[in-house]
């Protein structure tokens, strides 16, 4: 038959999904581009340098076979606008139900979402927005959670030449539940179709012999489910209790559960770790469940075990503590239990608990681990200390506490700002509004030092942009001595660029390719109220 694309998008307009047809011009210039090879489908920086991701998908997939693209307003009949206390009943059910299966025969799940303005509102739309809408999160959860063997690869556009992987980890951090919808009753239509897709996902998996996917998902499966009326999800039959607990057990009810977990993971025994060695203490730290970590722990667990393969769902590296699975995936119950147990808050896997609170926007985590005498100002294997991982993952409020917990927002020499990480990244307005209050410089040029593995990444794509001109390999062409207001420009992140303007950001500053904000604005056709803003005096 060929391949399917499944495209995902925000609406533009109140009573139309694209009035203007802008979002799917883009689409079509994107798609031509990467048919013609003259730019390929980036790898978030992030990504690469943390997880070793490599290029998952090249013009050569889209090319062969026949491609048919499902586009909702194409694809399926519409609904007429709504207002918040209007229903629609079985259409909607009908379409909501209809997603997974849509999604899991695709064989590309596509972001479409260039910078627009909204037809009827005062207000940008873009990937940023796009994240915060309940059944764009929906769509993106049955992609990460389809049976299959997609790995929930997900590919962004952002602009004709802005096309890049999605961050595995968003989807967990952005869950369901937690999103805006126009009407709030779409929640509880929303309940069943993620339960059913959690279930449809373990299931799966177990029958596929993908213990390691079964069990990061029998444990994480909360966080998924935020916000939402789902009861935990056992797959394999449950074992009769017993009555009391062994003989030098204080607890029948932490023996009891330690067994059902065991069971429910496949694990016979507390110290062994699986074939990527991780423990069974790191897949309970998935759980907010501190009887469960107390029970494990009371059977001689190792508190301070390393889980050795990274796991780009939750962005946890290679060699990571027990007490940084719960700090990264917001379990605070359990990270109390653990700091209680005596487990080593400032330990490092190249990166520290803070950064991992900080990235995910656990607020309590940091403040728990602060409390505890965590280093505040930790500098990780990048250079950069707490502040530029919330940075770079949107979490203004992560920023905020931590500045008052006594981080500094000042540049580690040789690393990258703040601002500048942010900017390229996944920084929203409010982010960048944050370290502005931060007294972050507005102004600050990217300074990386020869020994920092940024700077290695980056003088590769900006040797690759001779050849290719993808997003990523023109960020690594012009990054060099940008400030956050020109690195605006060269992401096409056209609302943080006002931010920064009304910041005082200069605009006569060039990077080393000599190049102002307005010279990179003219060539990625920025909007021309703002071109008129970013022209030098």
């Amino acid at each position: 038959m060929g391949k399917v694309m499944f495209v995902s998008h925000q609406w533009v307009g109140n009573s139309s999904p694209d009035p203007n047809f802008d979002q799917l011009r883009v689409l079509q210039e994107a798609l031509a581009n990467l048919m013609s090879g003259s730019i390929t489908i980036s790898i978030d920086v992030i990504s690469e340098v943390f997880h070793g991701f490599s290029q998952a998908v090249t013009a050569a997939d889209f090319k062969g076979q026949q491609m048919y693209i499902w586009y909702d307003y194409f694809s399926c009949p519409q609904m007429a606008a709504r207002t918040e206390d209007q229903d629609v009943g079985a259409d909607l059910s009908n379409a909501v139900e209809s997603i997974p299966g849509y999604v899991e025969l695709s064989d590309f799940f596509v972001i479409v979402a260039p910078v627009l303005k909204h037809a009827d509102r005062d207000e940008m739309l873009g990937f940023m927005s796009w994240k915060t809408r309940g059944w764009c999160r929906a769509e993106r959860a049955a992609r990460a959670l389809a049976a299959g063997d997609h790995h929930g690869s997900m590919i962004v556009v952002q602009g004709p030449r802005h096309v890049q992987m999605s961050v595995p980890a968003e989807t967990l951090q952005a869950p369901v539940g937690l999103g805006d919808f126009t009407v709030q009753a779409d929640v509880e239509r929303v309940t069943p179709f993620m339960r059913a897709l959690l279930k449809n996902k373990l299931s799966f998996a177990l029958a596929a012999g993908d213990i390691r996917t079964y069990r990061l998902l029998i444990n994480v499966q909360s966080k998924f489910c935020q916000n939402l009326d789902i009861e935990n999800i056992e797959i394999l039959p449950g074992i009769p209790s017993m009555e009391s607990s062994p003989s030098g057990m204080e607890l029948a009810e932490p023996y009891h559960v330690v067994n059902s977990f065991m069971h429910q993971n496949g694990f016979l025994n507390v110290s062994d770790p699986d074939e990527c060695g991780w423990a069974p203490l790191h897949y309970a730290a998935l759980r907010d469940d501190p009887l469960l970590v107390r029970g494990l722990l009371a059977r001689r667990a190792d508190i301070e075990a390393l889980a050795a393969k990274d796991e780009p769902l939750i962005h946890s590296l290679p060699n990571s503590p027990v007490l940084h699975i719960a700090c990264v995936v917001g379990n605070n119950k359990a990270l109390q239990e653990l700091i209680a147990q005596r487990a080593d808050v400032n330990k490092s896997s190249g990166i520290h608990s803070l950064h991992l609170c900080a990235l995910a926007g656990n607020v309590e985590g940091i403040k728990l681990l602060l409390a505890h005498k965590a280093d505040a100002n930790h500098i990780d294997m990048l250079g950069n200390k707490p502040i530029c991982p919330a940075a770079a993952f949107g979490q203004a409020d992560s920023i905020r506490v931590l500045v008052a917990g006594g981080s500094q927002v000042a540049t580690t020499p040789g690393a990258i700002s703040p601002l500048l990480v942010g900017i390229w990244f996944l920084a929203n307005v409010d982010t960048v509004k944050s370290l502005l209050e931060a007294r972050a410089d507005v102004d600050e040029r990217e300074q990386l030092s020869m020994s920092n593995p940024l700077w290695a990444v980056f003088s590769m794509k900006a040797l690759a942009y001779r050849f290719n001109t993808s997003a990523a390999n023109y960020l690594g062409y012009h990054i060099w001595g940008a400030t956050p207001l020109i690195l605006s420009m060269v992401t096409s992140r056209f609302d943080l660029a006002e931010v920064l303007l009304e910041g005082g950001a200069k605009r006569e500053f060039r990077n080393d390719r000599g190049k102002t904000a307005a010279d990179i604005g003219r060539e990625v056709k920025c909007p021309a109220a703002l071109l008129e803003k970013l022209e030098p005096p």
